[in-house]
């Protein structure tokens, strides 16, 4: 079972495991907690992923010649094709964040976009 640790601040109480104070980017962390192979769920699916201000808010000029891709590349291949709130939402969860919003609270704002 695991050890529940509580660092006498009131605020904070950690769960002992081999992974506290470890980076989740390193290598050998991922492999000793990697418990069984990664399946691909749709592995014959490209993921695309389309930026807020960096190619919706160029205008048509910009905006066309990429459908036009998407278009073409989506006959041969499967695609998922995602776009991101940008600027816009990083913008809208500071302010959030500086008005004390909770992090469920940032969900609901965020899923408001």
């Amino acid at each position: 079972m695991a050890e529940i640790i509580n660092d006498g601040s009131g605020e904070r109480i950690h769960v002992q495991s081999p992974l506290m104070r470890e980076s989740l980017m390193d290598r050998r962390v991922l492999a000793a907690a990697d418990a069984q192979q990664v399946i691909p769920i749709l592995p014959d699916v490209h993921v695309v992923h389309i930026g807020g201000a960096s190619i919706l808010d160029r205008g048509a000029d910009v905006i066309l010649p990429l459908l036009d891709e998407v278009v073409r590349c989506r006959k041969t291949h499967k695609l998922i094709l995602g776009v991101g709130g940008g600027a816009r939402m990083r913008h809208t969860y500071h302010i959030a964040l500086d008005l004390g919003i909770p992090t469920g609270g940032l969900a609901m704002v965020g899923g408001g976009e």
